[in-house]
C-alpha cells in the first residue's frame, strides 16, 4: 500500500481510495482479483513464459509451482501457487520448462497434458449435459454435436478443444 512517506517522495499528494492518476479506484477490480474488471466484462490477459505473448488467461495453459517448489499442470486455473502460462504449443512449453529450470522432459509433459485436457474436457461436457446446460444433437448425417445453453459452457469447452487441437498438430 502507498505510505504517506512514499506519496511524499515522487511529489504526490496521497489520498486514501485515489490512484496515482487522481481517478477513483475500482473496488470492484481490487475485489475480483486476477486483473478481471467485473463492470466492464474485460477478460484477464497473461504472458506467455515461451514466446512472451500476451493472451486471454482461458487460452494458455496455466501451470503453477506448489509448495515444494515442483511444476504441476493446473487445467481448471484454480490451483493456488504462482501461476506460470505457456500457450498450448510444444515450443513455447519447452522454452517454458527451459526457463523454469524444470527437469521434466518435453514430451511426456506434452503426453500428460492432453490425457488431463481430455479428462476435464469429458468432464465438463459430462457436467454440463447433465445439469441441462448442454444438449447432444444427432446430425441426419449421423453426425453427433454439442450445442451449449449457455454461452460460459460453450467458451469453456471450446477453449478445451482448441488447445488439444494445438498441442496434437505440433506432436
Amino acid at each position: 500500500m502507498f505510505s504517506q512517506a512514499n506519496a511524499t517522495l515522487l511529489n504526490y499528494t496521497y489520498t486514501p481510495g485515489v490512484s496515482i492518476k487522481g481517478d477513483k479506484l475500482n473496488s470492484e477490480r481490487t475485489r475480483a482479483g486476477s486483473g478481471s474488471n467485473l463492470q466492464t466484462g474485460e477478460t484477464p490477459l497473461r504472458r506467455c513464459r515461451g514466446c512472451f505473448r500476451q493472451a486471454n488467461k482461458y487460452t494458455l495453459l496455466r501451470f503453477y509451482l506448489d509448495e515444494d517448489h515442483n511444476l504441476a499442470f493446473d487445467p481448471e486455473y484454480r490451483a493456488g501457487g504462482y501461476g506460470i502460462y505457456t500457450c498450448p504449443n510444444s515450443n513455447c512449453i519447452r522454452r517454458m520448462l527451459k526457463k523454469v529450470h524444470c527437469p521434466q522432459k518435453p514430451e511426456k509433459l506434452i503426453h500428460f497434458i492432453v490425457n488431463e485436457l481430455q479428462q476435464v474436457l469429458n468432464k465438463k461436457v459430462m457436467g454440463a449435459v447433465t445439469s441441462g446446460a448442454a444438449v447432444y444433437v444427432m446430425h441426419k448425417n449421423g453426425t453427433v454435436e454439442l450445442i451449449a445453453r449457455t454461452p460460459r459452457v460453450g467458451r469453456q469447452v471450446e477453449n478445451i478443444r482448441l488447445k488439444l487441437k494445438r498441442l496434437m498438430e505440433d506432436r
